[in-house]
């Protein structure tokens, strides 16, 4: 992930130069100190410069590629950027956005699930499967708190 990444980095990098510019930034190491002081600042003002006229000619530069859009994957392209605590909050939201992707998938199944059983409480299958749950012995609670908040969703009090 982190190459595509680059890749989009290097892409923007070119598009924002031209070949005035990269001669410019292979001669900079040629230089003593001072001089490359003043180089680097005329690179970025030329480069500046250059993107301006072109913003001026094209108001959308980089197409938006609807297949890349997804939050995961743009979390997982800024990562190789960021600082430790950036990268701790970007990972955090990174899961953030999983759970709630697993959310919305188990609420479909659940909906899938009342859509077969639709007759009264005695044939709910949250009612089914929390009684499974309470039987194995395991996962009584996950499913009490997916119950609840079903239940919160379709405007019941869950404590009632």
């Amino acid at each position: 992930m982190a190459e595509n990444g680059q890749d989009k980095v290097a892409a923007f990098d070119t598009l924002f130069t031209d070949n005035r510019i990269q001669k410019l930034k292979i001669l900079l190491p040629c230089l003593d100190g001072g001089a490359q002081r003043r180089l680097a600042v005329c690179i970025k003002f030329l480069e500046l410069r250059h993107t301006l006229s072109l913003l001026r000619r094209r108001p959308l530069l980089m197409p938006l590629p609807k297949d890349e859009l997804d939050p995961d994957r743009i979390c997982s392209q800024l990562l190789p950027y960021c600082s430790p605590d950036e990268r701790r909050q970007l990972e955090s939201l990174q899961n953030l956005l999983r759970s709630l992707e697993n959310y919305r998938e188990m609420m479909e199944m659940l909906e899938s699930l009342r859509e077969l059983f639709p007759e009264g409480e005695e044939n709910d299958p949250l009612s089914a499967l929390s009684g499974l749950a309470e039987m194995s012995g395991e996962g009584g609670d996950l499913l009490s708190a997916l119950s609840a908040l079903a239940g919160m969703k379709e405007g019941k009090n869950p404590h009632s």
